[in-house]
């Protein structure tokens, strides 16, 4: 699944080498730091590991399940059809990471820090982004059903073609956010949050519901 150039949006692209030998995930463990390998396949399931360092990684297909993984480090990292589903991720630190097609079904993110992190036709409902810090971050074609992002700071975030039913935005910073194309039904946000948001006349009717506006053309 190639992800479109990032360099024209102002998102650094992970750093990676051409060539990047093939390794597995056999004897990792806490405090754990791996670089320049690809990784395709295998398990980190259930596992509860502190202070993982991924650092210029292609992992396709690798299982995060449920596994315990604070203070996360992935940096110069791209992950292909990844599953980190139910996977507590909180303060984490993204930086040049790229996720493609991955499961992120109620992973926790609170607290992380994501800078030029791109996400592309992920799956993340139920997911927690709570309190992150999201600088030069774009996702794009997302489900971020019910997905929480009460106290983030999403300035300048791009969220394109995401489907945000029901998601909690409460508390959140969305000065120069730009959500044209997602779905906002349903959103849990207040009104002073969203000032500073980039939205597209389109939408205007949805937020204005959510205000608990009445939209009616003349003569209706």
């Amino acid at each position: 699944m190639p992800l479109k150039s990032a360099a024209k949006q102002g998102i650094q692209q992970p750093q990676l080498p051409k060539h990047l030998p093939a390794a597995t995930l056999d004897d990792i463990g806490d405090g754990s730091e791996i670089s320049a390998v690809a990784i395709a396949g295998g398990s980190l399931e259930n596992r509860a590991l502190q202070g993982i360092v991924f650092e210029q990684m292609r992992l396709r297909r690798v299982l995060f399940l449920r596994a315990r993984l604070p203070r996360l480090r992935l940096v110069d990292a791209r992950l292909d059809a990844c599953d980190l589903s139910a996977a507590d991720c909180e303060q984490a630190h993204m930086r040049r990471a790229e996720l493609a097609g991955c499961r992120l079904w109620g992973t926790n993110f609170a607290q992380a820090h994501l800078e030029d992190v791109r996400l592309e036709e992920c799956s993340a409902e139920n997911a927690i982004f709570a309190g992150c810090s999201f600088k030069a971050a774009r996702l794009e074609r997302c489900s971020l059903v019910k997905a929480t992002f009460a106290d983030a700071n999403l300035s300048g975030a791009v969220l394109l073609r995401c489907d945000l039913s029901g998601a909690d935005l409460r508390g959140a910073k969305l000065t120069g956010a730009d959500l044209r194309g997602s779905i906002l039904d349903d959103l849990r946000v207040n009104p002073a949050d969203l000032r500073g948001a980039i939205i597209e006349p389109a939408q205007a009717a949805q937020i204005a519901r959510l205000m608990g506006l009445t939209v009616r053309s003349e003569g209706e």
